[in-house]
């Protein structure tokens, strides 16, 4: 089964500030669990500016303990704070 992909759900991230610095500057950061070479759902995305982004990629396993977060409860709430801005809902997440 193919990722869900949606360019109005990552327009919507670029406009949240970052989830881990609270930096203005934000980019969507795919974070669901992917094969190799496999980007995840556009529904597990998280804003993120660009050095935490690379620091997630440095340091995956670590990064959300490291912060005190659950990454599915974040992408759930950013889900549903995107389903109460816009209407349209999120599909169900897969992990």
């Amino acid at each position: 089964m193919k990722p869900a992909r949606s360019a109005s759900y990552l327009a919507w991230l670029r406009t949240l500030a970052c989830r881990f610095c609270n930096a203005a500057r934000a980019e969507p950061a795919h974070t669901g669990l992917r094969g190799l070479g496999q980007k995840a759902s556009d529904f597990e995305a998280v804003p993120m500016c660009r050095i935490c982004h690379e620091r997630y990629h440095v340091h995956a396993l670590s990064f959300w303990s490291h912060f005190g977060l659950d990454r599915l409860q974040v992408i759930r709430k950013l889900n549903e704070r995107y389903t109460r801005a816009t209407g349209r809902q999120c599909p169900e997440l897969s992990s």
